[in-house]
């Protein structure tokens, strides 16, 4: 909805700083309607890439690290059940689970091809083959077999603790 309003609110001077709506007259020549109208057909065009290529406010930017087999997560960046996290050092999206308090994490890439993996929902797909996993990284369709690989979680204070194999 956010978006939409956006879109509403989206002013035609920031890609054409010429365009003036007020200079659109019943006395313009066929020319200047003309031109005006490509303008703002064109900002029109553009309006909805611009907000695609806004970025997303919702998602902070956070900077995590593999360091000595250890990733370190801040528990106030567990804002929802499922939550996933670029890392320095791994090679797909570490997620994290949030089951009341009791944090488990997983490798956001798929047992049948490695392809990273999305959120849709409560369940994790596989843009490759539809593959899906539940929270709990179990297999609900393939064609992966095995569950997602996961890693031990430990809360000190208001710090997650990934301990996450060497190789990975």
């Amino acid at each position: 909805m956010e978006e939409i309003n956006e879109l509403a609110n989206f002013d035609v001077t920031t890609f054409f700083p010429s365009f003036n709506l007020n200079t659109l007259k019943m006395s313009t020549s066929r020319r200047e309607f003309l031109t005006h109208a490509c303008a703002l057909c064109a900002a029109a065009a553009l309006a909805p890439m611009s907000l695609m290529a806004a970025p997303d406010k919702k998602k902070k930017k956070v900077k995590l690290a593999l360091k000595n087999g250890k990733i370190v997560v801040p528990v106030k960046l567990i804002e929802a059940r499922l939550n996933s996290f670029k890392v320095k050092g791994l090679s797909t999206e570490l997620l994290i689970v949030n089951n009341q308090d009791t944090f488990t994490a997983f490798l956001m890439k798929c047992t049948h091809m490695g392809v990273g993996l999305k959120i849709d929902g409560d369940e994790l797909v596989c843009p490759a083959h539809k593959s899906m996993f539940d929270s709990e990284g179990n297999v609900t369709k393939g064609p992966a077999k095995s569950s997602l690989q996961k890693f031990t979680v430990t809360q000190e204070g208001d710090e997650l603790i990934v301990e996450v194999p060497s190789g990975e």
